[in-house]
């Protein structure tokens, strides 16, 4: 369940019922001819950079070619590059068993701090919920939980991006912010986290701050200059839910039980992550090429 956020921001944050059921996927995965020349275009330029150890997917070309609009080729092979090294760096494996093993260890790590991960229908986006106050930075202090965050934090994007209608689209992301404080925020992470944030190829519908406290404005003033301006114009600081004042959206969530709700958020995560190795198997810019072109000789016809 997704709450009317009351806002115009994006005129199509609605309240809507979430269903989790893998959506048809034929319509969600058509591309325009404009968009599968970009993704062909990038395609033969990662061929072409002596940079890169491995050529990224069909499928994951689309989604820089989505993701990263107005980029130039050379900003994105930088950031295949990037996301090359971070990938040998933490070890990531890009495997859906590893993902939801990095998803759970991270929930139990830290009890609270995502609430869900949804489908919304009819957006047809991904929806994020977290507690910025159940999120603790001090307590990450090994290699290997250092691994798990950034880790999950990979998996979860990976798992709201699993079709191109939502990398079109992006995640939809609520944050409350109602009790959080300086133990909640480590600059020091947020520097390390950089390398992430800066690879990896994503878009953002919304991110809303429910009751965001000075704290949380005065983290914001200092992490926005690492984000592009495309991003920096999605995050609404200070939001309220109407008929929800005053009341915490952890309560929402939690619901019969706060560990019936994170273990259905571990499986929707789950479920997520097979949709999109379904479609990454099954896609390539072959295919989507031919299926153009048969479309123009039908249409001519």
């Amino acid at each position: 369940m997704m709450p009317d956020v009351g806002s115009d921001h994006g005129s199509d944050h609605a309240a809507n019922d979430a269903s989790n059921d893998n959506p048809p996927q034929n319509d969600l995965m058509e591309l325009s001819q404009a968009e599968l020349d970009r993704a062909t275009a990038i395609k033969e330029a990662f061929q072409n950079d002596e940079r890169l150890g491995g050529i990224p997917s069909d499928f994951m070309c689309v989604q820089y070619a989505l993701c990263t609009a107005d980029e130039t080729l050379e900003f994105i092979c930088q950031r295949a590059f990037l996301m090359q090294c971070f990938m040998e760096e933490y070890r990531i494996a890009d495997t859906i068993e590893e993902g939801i093993d990095l998803f759970h260890q991270y929930t139990i790590q830290h009890p609270g701090n995502f609430l869900a991960v949804e489908y919304l229908p009819d957006q047809q986006n991904y929806f994020v919920i977290t507690d910025g106050a159940a999120f603790y930075p001090s307590t990450i202090k090994t290699d290997d939980q250092w691994r798990t965050w950034i880790g999950s934090c990979y998996y979860w994007w990976q798992a709201t991006f699993p079709d191109f209608q939502a990398m079109r689209i992006g995640h939809t992301q609520m944050w409350e912010c109602d009790g959080a404080s300086f133990d909640n925020f480590d600059a020091n992470l947020a520097e390390k986290a950089k390398d992430l944030m800066l690879a990896y190829p994503k878009s953002q519908c919304a991110i809303y701050f429910l009751n965001s406290p000075t704290v949380v404005n005065i983290f914001w003033a200092l992490w926005k200059r690492a984000l592009p301006e495309r991003e920096r114009k999605t995050f609404i600081l200070g939001h309220s839910i109407p008929g929800w004042e005053g009341q915490r959206i952890d309560s929402l969530y939690k619901q019969p039980t706060a560990e019936a709700a994170r273990e259905k958020m571990v499986l929707n995560v789950y479920d997520f992550l097979q949709l999109r190795a379904k479609n990454e198997r099954e896609f390539s810019l072959d295919k989507a090429a031919k299926a153009l072109n048969q479309e123009d000789n039908e249409t001519i016809g």
